[in-house]
């Protein structure tokens, strides 16, 4: 008989991979660094859920899902574009005994807690992203704020004003001679004959997005069976590569802050995440869910508005 050998713990394989850890984040975040006018930081808070040898439902089992929380970082790219970095740490578990079917059978017993520290980067498409200056003509059709380089007459913003573009930004003077001073994101400035300011507002938007991605994790897997700890199908399996898609909504209500809701599937190229393999269903292999509430600020303003 082979003598049972306890696994490292979790955090013992983290420290001898920092040194690689560090570096990756280096190598991820150091580009976006460099434009941090475009650049937002935040905290995740959510949880993670599994399906696989343990958990073989259809259904994720809310009773067996579990925190998880991470910071992340994303460069705007492009206005729908975002190349994001995450560092997450979660876990994953599983039981028998939330299955009576399986009852009787020789190896029921069978639970599990995976723990996992992954370093993600994403890609986020924000298909409709709408903070822009909307512009209309005398019959109300709304349009671009960029139809103003080419038309300067008969173009009027959303009270009815008439707008031209002056330098950087776009100024309308309503029936009391106060001016209406927008960016083109649609974010504006009212101000009264004096140049006292009246009246401020930023263009709050709501923005779905798609995100895909790759990444590394660390994992540490504990099965028991009885209450009794077993040595895994394939003792324990450290380092994975993990691919994610998913999605989500992002709200921008303020200058400096967004709130988003988000959640994605993760394949990680291993049927050992729960520990089992051989002594249950080989063929199939083992996902993992992770979603959750974000919270960011952004290190610098869009596009400010100058006079």
């Amino acid at each position: 008989m082979v003598d049972y050998q306890p696994p490292q713990s979790l955090y013992t394989k983290f420290l001898k991979m920092k040194t690689f850890y560090i570096t990756l984040l280096a190598l991820i975040l150091a580009p976006t660094l460099m434009f941090s006018q475009k650049l937002d930081v935040g905290l995740f808070v959510g949880a993670a859920n599994y399906q696989g040898d343990i958990n073989r439902t259809d259904i994720l089992l809310l009773k067996e899902t579990k925190p998880a929380f991470g910071i992340q970082a994303e460069y705007h790219m492009w206005d729908k574009i975002g190349i994001e970095a995450n560092f997450v740490y979660g876990s994953i578990s599983g039981d028998d005994e939330n299955f009576d079917a399986r009852r009787g059978l020789d190896d029921f017993g069978v639970s599990f807690e995976s723990t996992f520290i992954e370093v993600l980067g994403k890609i986020n498409y924000y298909p409709i992203r709408s903070r822009k200056l909307k512009v209309f003509d005398r019959d109300g059709e709304g349009f671009n704020h960029s139809v103003l380089e080419d038309n300067q007459n008969d173009i009027f913003d959303l009270n009815g004003n008439p707008i031209q573009k002056y330098r950087t930004v776009y100024v309308a003077t309503d029936s009391l001679g106060n001016e209406w001073i927008y960016n083109t994101k649609g974010d504006y400035v009212v101000m009264d004959a004096d140049r006292k300011v009246i009246e401020e507002s930023y263009n709050k938007t709501w923005s779905p997005y798609m995100y895909a991605g790759a990444g590394l994790g660390i994992w540490d897997q504990e099965a028991m069976k009885n209450y009794e700890t077993i040595v895994t199908d394939a003792g324990t399996q450290s380092l994975l590569p993990t691919v994610t898609v998913g999605g989500g909504v992002r709200f921008d209500f303020s200058k400096k802050f967004a709130v988003g809701l988000e959640g994605g599937i993760r394949y990680a190229f291993s049927d050992y995440l729960d520990g089992q393999s051989e002594s249950r269903t080989a063929a199939n292999a083992d996902w993992y869910y992770v979603g959750g509430i974000n919270f960011r600020y952004k290190l610098g303003t869009e596009q400010t508005i100058k006079f």
